[in-house]
């Protein structure tokens, strides 16, 4: 049956299975019945391991002090041993020594018996020298000897040597004794001091055979300069502190590998000292095996392949079996030990922890006492268990005397020592692992039961619910007149119900809404009227009809070149000084100006530019080709339509107008960077180049940029007492006498240095700052006549410049009524020098103003006459004192021009009945010319540079009346 359902069918059967709520119900319940099963099982399984975990601990730390108390106990007793067998060499060589020191303290007093010694034939030292060295022969009890340069020329032991030789014959009876008795030495010896290094051993041996064909440098060399270099010295210091016979004196040498019986000795020695002269004598010496003690060490047994050791203070493993250093990553005994090359003589050990290949060997503290560490070898655990032992004197080249103490060390693998620990913790994971599965196998029967249950109950309750359902589809297919005849009192019978509730409500919605949809419709069409207001609003020029600035901006953002273009270019035209237009024949004229101006643009811009108007008084074209002629002709056909005047209502008017170019991607590769580099580029214009046009480059960003730093510091200037006033005096001409002075601003900036006023002022008046800056100023100034007064220039004239700006957008007269309240001035000795570009503004504030001032007793100048506002009513209708001819004109007096403007402001001053002020005199024949003409005063660099305040009183003690 199966087999002949298609495929179709079984995936829609499979769909319709997975989305059945009886097979939901059921796997909810699975799923509830499982995480409880999960949670039960992990709680258990937790607690027995919190339990696990606390037993282990606890075997651990007791088994951890079980470990501490044995192998510290095991440690300190065998380190016991070989402290007291060292220990016994030690307090041996000390009694030997202590009887050489006696005898040789009281040679006079047993010189009777030395006699006796010498005489009796077992003393008897016959020593036969064979050219190389001199030895005495085998049958005396001890073996003397000597190297050749003991001898003198004649073959003959020297007499001072001969002399110790025979003061030490006595020890014959007393250095075979304790070879034979005591602790077990290979040997012991005397050897006398600096000079008097001849050896007496016992038991004899032919040192010269054994000794110095290991050593053939010795015929001919001292002992102590050879095998102990500086020793005697630093001992004859350390005498002198501690006193003869202190223990402290003797020394232990580091452990070595005799090259002649290959086994590993120790060397203890004990000085002999001449009390009187307080001289080195010579020493008593041991040489002793510390085979038994290394033997001892590596032969410990500790768990199955625990080892010990022996370490030096600096390092060095003396004793330590092969295991042991394969475990520590070292060399044994025999690649250790270093040779002289020959392979025979003494031979030092040389297996130092540090020169492990293993870090953490090389990194263990082992001077720590009696601590139990944990390190890592080769990814195993080891214990490593140490006792620092008695420590004795040791002397070397390097190190001088020092206190060497051995380190007892026990390395014991963890895994050996915890073995029981560890069978332990296996066991109990498989207990519980065991116990896991019996509870999952358990629950798994559990859930098993309660599936088939949850089925079944379910099957019977999900009847009702699925023909609630084929209700419903029948809804979805807009069918709104389905009869749900569902009725019970449970559950699905209230969603019955409410689904046939539903249906009617759906009944009276559509009818409502099929209204509402006819009410949309007009309000959407009507709003999207609105948008397209709005978006005109936005990215249009009402005035002009053209694209704003905003769409200018949104079309930078999201430019691209076409296929057959390179380059885009900005261009911005800036009207110049199109305000003065504004004020001299209203705004209504101005705007019919702009209109006027934007239909002439579009008139020359093509279907592939774009016009905007991006402000009050300027305009940009968008313009997008390949050619970068083209764009430079377009340039030329903008600057083409401002050579000609625009007739509105009966005026004449002639415009000026700034151009900036910038060019993507030539200049940026941003093409938002266009609108602010084709700004840059107008203002560059408008300040050099009025009228024309610029095209951006780099400099001109960096102008900008220091244009705005200087503006900042500018406005920082008074604050830093950067500024300064400079006068020039005025001159009268019939007289040649000082009547006044002009006030001249200067600034030092601290970044910029010393700034043209021409720039510096032009700032200030761009930025507002003039205002500050002005006030400053004027009160300076009022500063500075009660200083010239009070220098005796009594009823001295000072002119001031005032700034347009100053004057139209600050009480002036109010600042001026302040300062004269203040400062003791009188009438008509202030004058206040304005430019005629003032009267084009306000003309009604300005005679109010001047009016004031005039009461106050402040005097007017017009200072560059003939140079600005051409009309000249205001002479007649504003309260002016003064004219000031520009410096411009007097330049040019050798000009037929310049000559006649000149004359006629003076004539024109003088029917006015007002004062002539010439600027820029720098020449002689300009001032007779001028005096000819009848004009009143003179100021300029044939008089006076500008100068400050104490140069210029000096001046006008010269010329003042």
């Amino acid at each position: 049956m199966i087999e002949n359902i298609g495929v179709g069918d079984r995936m829609h059967l499979l769909k319709k299975y997975k989305s059945s709520l009886n097979i939901k119900i059921t796997m909810i319940t699975i799923i509830f019945i499982v995480l409880g099963m999960f949670s039960m099982i992990l709680y258990t399984n937790l607690s027995v391991a919190r339990l696990t975990d606390k037993t282990l601990n606890t075997m651990d730390r007791e088994l951890y002090y079980l470990l501490d108390e044995y192998y510290t106990n095991y440690i300190n007793e065998i380190s016991v041993r070989i402290e007291a067998d060292y220990n016994g060499y030690l307090e041996e060589v000390q009694i030997l020594g202590g009887i050489f020191q006696e005898v040789l303290d009281k040679d006079n007093a047993l010189e009777a018996v030395m006699a006796v010694v010498k005489a009796d034939p077992y003393f008897k030292d016959r020593i036969i020298f064979n050219g190389k060295w001199g030895q005495n022969t085998s049958d005396e009890p001890t073996a003397v000897f000597m190297g050749r340069y003991l001898y003198d020329d004649n073959g003959e032991i020297k007499a001072n040597v001969q002399n110790a030789i025979d003061k030490t014959a006595i020890f014959d009876m007393i250095m075979p004794s304790f070879v034979s008795h005591g602790k077990n030495k290979i040997q012991i010896y005397y050897t006398g001091g600096v000079d008097e290094d001849y050896t007496r051993m016992a038991p004899w041996v032919d040192i010269g055979h054994s000794v110095y064909d290991v050593y053939p440098e010795l015929y001919d060399l001292p002992i102590w300069e050879t095998f102990n270099p500086g020793l005697v010295d630093e001992w004859t210091e350390r005498m002198l502190d501690k006193g003869i016979g202190n223990p402290k004196l003797i020394r232990v040498s580091q452990p070595i590998q005799d090259g002649i019986t290959g086994g590993i000795i120790l060397g203890v020695t004990y000085p002999i000292w001449d009390r009187e002269t307080q001289t080195f004598k010579g020493h008593v010496a041991y040489d002793i095996t510390i085979e038994s003690i290394i033997e001892q060490v590596e032969d410990i047994k500790i768990s199955n392949t625990g080892f010990a050791m022996l370490i030096q203070s600096n390092g060095n493993i003396f004793a330590m079996n092969d295991k042991g250093a394969d475990v520590l990553g070292l060399k044994n005994i025999d690649d250790s030990t270093l040779n002289n090359g020959t392979g025979i003589g003494f031979n030092r050990l040389n297996r130092y922890i540090q020169e492990s290949t293993i870090e953490s060997v090389r990194n263990l503290n082992y001077s720590e006492v009696n601590e139990i560490k944990e390190i890592e070898l080769n990814g195993e655990t080891y214990f490593f268990i140490n006792k620092k032992m008695d420590s004795f004197v040791s002397w070397t080249p390097e190190l001088g005397f020092y206190d060497e103490a051995w380190t007892l060390a026990f390395v014991v693998p963890r895994d050996e020592i915890y073995k029981m620990y560890i069978n332990s913790e296996i066991q109990i994971k498989n207990d519980q692992n065991i116990a896991i599965k019996q509870q999952v196998g358990i629950g798994a029967v559990i859930l098993g039961f309660v599936v088939i249950f949850v089925i079944l109950y379910n099957s019977r309750m999900t009847s009702k619910l699925n023909a609630l359902t084929n209700k419903v589809k029948q809804m979805k297919e807009n069918n709104y007149q389905v009869d749900f005849d569902i009725h019970s009192e449970d559950e699905i019978g209230k969603l019955a119900n409410a689904f046939e509730g539903m249906q009617q409500e759906i009944q009276d919605s559509l009818s409502r809404l099929k209204v509402q949809n006819e009410l949309l419709k007009d309000e959407i069409d009507e709003r999207i009227k609105k948008d397209r207001i709005i978006d005109y609003l936005e990215n249009f020029d009402s005035q002009t009809d053209l694209l704003n600035k905003k769409a200018l901006l949104n079309m930078l953002k999201d430019m691209s070149l076409d296929f057959d273009q390179t380059f885009v270019s900005l261009i911005i035209i800036g009207l110049d000084e199109f305000r003065k237009i504004n004020d001299a024949y209203t705004f209504k004229v101005g705007d019919e100006i702009i209109q006027m101006l934007a239909t002439k643009l579009d008139q020359i811009v093509q279907s592939h530019e774009l016009l905007f108007r991006i402000g009050g008084d300027e305009f940009a074209i968008l313009f997008k080709g390949k050619d970068l002629n083209a764009l430079i002709l377009k340039v030329e056909e903008i600057n083409a339509l401002f050579g000609k005047s625009f007739s509105i209502r009966m005026h004449e008017v002639v415009l000026s107008a700034s151009i900036g170019v910038s060019t993507f991607p030539h200049d940026t590769s941003d093409t938002l960077d266009l609108f602010k580099y084709a700004t840059i580029a107008m203002n560059h214009a408008k300040a050099s180049n009025r009228g024309g046009s610029e095209y951006y480059n780099e400099e001109m960003n960096y102008s900008a940029r220091n244009r705005i730093e200087m503006i900042h510091e500018l406005n920082q200037a008074i604050e830093r007492n950067e500024l300064s006033l400079c006068f020039q005096p005025i001159m009268k001409i019939d007289t040649n006498k000082a009547t006044g002075v002009e006030v001249l601003l200067r600034w030092h900036s601290k970044k910029f240095g010393h700034i043209s006023p021409s720039l510096f002022i032009k700032l200030a008046e761009e930025s507002k700052l003039i205002i500050k800056i002005g006030s400053w100023v004027i009160k300076a100034s009022f500063e500075a006549l009660g200083k010239f007064e009070a220098a005796g220039f009594v009823g001295l004239e000072m002119a001031i410049n005032i700034s347009v700006i100053q004057l139209m957008q600050h009480d002036l007269v109010a600042e001026t009524k302040a300062l004269l309240e203040k400062y003791p001035v009188k009438e008509k000795q202030i004058i206040y020098e304005v430019t005629e570009g003032l009267f084009i503004n306000d003309f009604d504030r300005v005679r109010t103003t001047f009016a004031e001032l005039e009461q106050l007793g402040i005097l007017i100048s017009i200072d560059d006459f003939g140079t600005g506002y051409s009309s000249l009513s205001y002479l007649k209708n504003i309260a002016i004192n003064k004219l000031k001819i520009d410096r411009s004109f007097i330049s040019e007096l050798h000009d037929k021009t310049g000559w006649e403007i000149t004359n006629a402001i003076i004539a024109l001053a003088n029917n006015l009945n007002l004062k002539v002020v010439a600027e820029g005199v720098e020449e002689l024949e300009q001032l007779e010319h001028l005096r000819e003409r009848g004009c009143n005063e003179a100021q300029g660099f044939f008089f006076s540079r500008p100068v400050d305040l104490e140069h210029c009183i000096e001046y006008l003690n010269q010329y003042w009346n």
